[in-house]
């Protein structure tokens, strides 16, 4: 049977509550009152104890919420319009477009590691038409509302919470939704408190703002037909408002459910190219969503769709990306366009199991594929190939379509293919699967994930096979002597190779871990799927591919895997028309005693062109470029020197605002 693990099955979290709803419905339908009426008031009345404030105004949906907050606060304070509010440049849509809808003008500011607005990220775009903050607490994370609402005293601003991802949510001083001078929720049914459709309410502990957010919400009208505002028609309906108050009494039960499935996911992944949420503290949050960050998203997302686990990605452009506020293009918020570049949401549900939970896990396996047409920005096997047999990169692209096309005939007629002191290809049934040698370099269980206890994984893959790479990505031979068995065929690879073969095939090859089935077993089929390998390639474990006691490469196998993306840096370099030397502080094979990291703007260029692009760099200012040659010969282009990656992270983040440092890197000197 396939496995699928829902996102969020709607279904599940509300058939708990099925006779109670059904109660509900009848208890509505019965009255014959459906609009402002007896359930409303009771809604509004547990709500807004709930959450801690004096009163709670039911409305349509979130988005009319903060609107309705903003057009009673700018005719109460009598701002003009064209004023400004703060939002944070991560968040949904709706924040920024409430603030417009008002006649106000949003100002984006960047968020922290925490994907939420603080007070100083706040305090930077601030000028003297700002009038207000609208902090989010994003994911279900609250904002740091102390130290905001104390910046909005400081300066006579109002401070607005949105809400709507937050039911529930604590920090210690204020629940969400009590910490402002108002805010709004969201109803929306995905929302940790969803209605069965639209709705929303908006807290406050003002009664003047209270009445005039209600009246504002009946077309302008504190009576019937007399309005004395231009208003909306926003309402939360008897209905909904009856079967929230049935999920309202489950919220505090439901939240700690998703704490519990967070604190699963924190403790189960552990791997550098990976961050979990808020450091792993499962309390910081109630999880309206549980925000992964990865540079390779699309590809784990791809794998965890192959395995039947579906993931949303939250959200893949910050609000001055977005076409509807284009007049900010020119703008930029590292933090936001970071999270938005990374991002991948798990599921978390208060209705999904300990072994749903655990299935997100899915192991490495052995069973591979091929696919031509995968796309994979990754250049270790054809640098490696440049490096062994002296030939240029696309002479390189040509022999490694070469070598796996004759690797897929091997296989295919004589079931076996052996890389000697790697492993071996053979046919296993319908599948093909790679078994690798216990060596100094490779152990069977070293397949690219740091090992999780947790129960086996189904198959859930049907009728495809795993891809490994296209052309650029395969089966690798690094010597031109190769002995020819009569049911094998095995490369010997000089020690100083073993490391880069044993990558290449790691990447390439058995990290590629779903299951597949290739069709007639006495001549498989290779057959196709989209996933990206690059991903399974960076997670192997660093002594894999670095750090080897000999030293015979100063490049990781990150750092090659990185080359091909800073040649076209190399080569506006190698155009430079100014002929100045620049000093070369390292010479080939430097032996140092210092030890410690640096952005690599150039790499495995000519040494003339190297010494020319550095003059180039001092001439901008930046005079602490330099040319590294290191002891394998590779001449490199590296700035400044930084004691922890972090600090150069830091710096390289700063550069990479620069089109012409996009492909900058971080290197570790020894």
């Amino acid at each position: 049977m396939t496995r699928h693990i829902s996102f969020l099955n709607l279904q599940l979290v509300n058939s708990r509550m099925h006779d109670e709803m059904l109660a509900a419905m009848d208890r509505v339908l019965q009255s014959g009152w459906y609009l402002n009426g007896r359930e409303l008031a009771n809604f509004e009345r547990h709500f807004s104890e709930y959450v801690g404030t004096e009163y709670a105004v039911g409305v349509a949906n979130g988005f009319d919420a903060l609107t309705l907050i903003l057009m009673a606060m700018k005719d109460m304070q009598q701002w003009e319009d064209g004023d400004e509010v703060i939002v944070p440049a991560l968040t949904f849509i709706a924040t920024a477009e409430a603030v417009s809808r008002a006649g106000l003008t949003p100002v984006f500011a960047d968020v922290d590691d925490n994907f939420v607005m603080t007070d100083a990220t706040a305090q930077k775009v601030a000028s003297a038409r700002t009038k207000a903050l609208m902090p989010v607490h994003l994911y279900g994370r609250m904002a740091p509302m102390g130290e905001l609402t104390a910046l909005a005293r400081e300066n006579g601003w109002k401070v607005v919470e949105d809400a709507a991802q937050a039911h529930g949510a604590t920090d210690g001083c204020y629940r969400a939704g009590s910490a402002a001078d108002a805010a709004g929720f969201s109803f929306y049914p995905g929302k940790n408190l969803g209605a069965l459709g639209n709705g929303g309410i908006v807290t406050t502990n003002s009664k003047d703002l209270a009445i005039r957010v209600r009246t504002l919400a009946n077309y302008g009208a504190p009576q019937k037909y007399h309005h004395e505002y231009l208003g909306l028609n926003s309402r939360l309906d008897e209905l909904q408002s009856a079967l929230l108050d049935i999920r309202l009494s489950h919220l505090e039960v439901d939240n700690q459910r998703r704490r519990e499935i967070a604190a699963m996911y924190s403790q189960g992944i552990k791997n550098a190219l990976v961050e979990i949420p808020y450091g792993g503290d499962s309390s910081a949050s109630v999880f309206h969503i549980y925000p992964l960050c990865t540079p390779h998203r699309d590809a784990l997302a791809c794998h965890l769709q192959h395995n039947g686990i579906e993931t949303l990605v939250h959200y893949p452009l910050t609000i001055p990306q977005q076409k509807a506020y284009a007049a900010y293009r020119g703008q930029h918020f590292p933090n936001a366009e970071r999270a938005a570049s990374c991002e991948l949401s798990l599921p978390v549900s208060p209705v999904m199991t300990d072994d749903e939970v655990n299935c997100i896990f899915i192991p490495p396996m052995r069973i591979v594929g091929f696919n031509p047409q995968l796309t994979m920005n990754d250049s270790l096997l054809a640098q490696e190939y440049v490096n062994t047999y002296d030939i240029s990169f696309p002479e390189a692209l040509k022999q490694i379509a070469t070598d796996v096309e004759s690797l897929k005939r091997h296989i295919e007629e004589e079931r076996i293919y052996e890389l000697l002191r790697i492993g071996k290809f053979v046919i296993n049934g319908s599948t093909l699967e790679f078994i690798p040698e216990e060596t100094g370099v490779i152990t069977p269980a070293l397949y690219g994930l740091d090992a999780i206890n947790i129960r086996p994984v189904a198959n859930t893959v049907e009728e495809k096979a795993i891809a490994t790479a296209k052309v650029s990505e395969t089966i690798e031979q690094t010597e031109t002597e190769e002995d020819v068995a009569d049911e094998t065929l095995s490369v010997h690879i000089p020690l100083r190779y073993i490391k880069h073969v044993a990558a290449a095939c790691i990447a390439i090859i058995f990290m590629l871990t779903m299951p597949a089935k290739l069709g007639d077993s006495s001549k498989p089929n290779i057959n196709q799927s989209a996933i990206n390998a690059n991903w399974f390639y960076e997670i192997m474990p660093k002594d894999i591919t670095s750090g080897t006691p000999d030293k015979l490469n100063d490049m990781t196998a990150t750092e090659a895997a990185e080359e091909g993306a800073t040649n076209a840096e190399a080569n506006t370099a190698n155009n430079a028309e100014n002929k100045e030397v620049a000093t070369t502080v390292n010479n080939t094979n430097e032996q140092t005693s210092e030890r410690y990291f640096s952005i690599v703007l150039a790499s495995r260029v000519a040494k003339k062109n190297a010494e020319d692009y550095v003059s180039k760099l001092h001439r901008k200012g930046m005079k602490e470029a330099r040319v590294y040659i290191g002891a394998n010969g590779h001449v490199k282009v590296i700035y400044r020197k930084f004691s922890t990656r972090e600090e150069a992270n830091k710096a390289k983040n700063m550069l990479t605002d620069n089109i012409e440092f996009e492909g900058s890197w971080i290197t570790e000197i020894k």
